[in-house]
């Protein structure tokens, strides 16, 4: 959201099967990372400065493998 108004919004299918729920939704906040960095550095060089983007998810599992930089699937 920018100026209260929706900025950017994508569905699409998921390049990759996952084998349970959890592995799901830690691709989909990984892909939403992405763009997340991908349109903040665009912004930056527009001259718009923003603090950070917060990403919310409410799947635990993939929250704490989100976290933690070593983790097992």
């Amino acid at each position: 959201m920018v100026a209260r108004g929706t900025f950017s919004w994508t569905l699409k299918a998921q390049r990759t099967v996952a084998l349970s729920s959890t592995e799901a939704e830690y691709i989909t906040l990984s892909n939403c990372s992405y763009q997340c960095i991908w349109t903040h550095s665009l912004l930056n060089k527009l001259g718009y400065n923003f603090g950070a983007i917060h990403v919310n998810s409410d799947n635990q599992d993939s929250i704490f493998m989100a976290k933690n930089l070593i983790t097992k699937l």
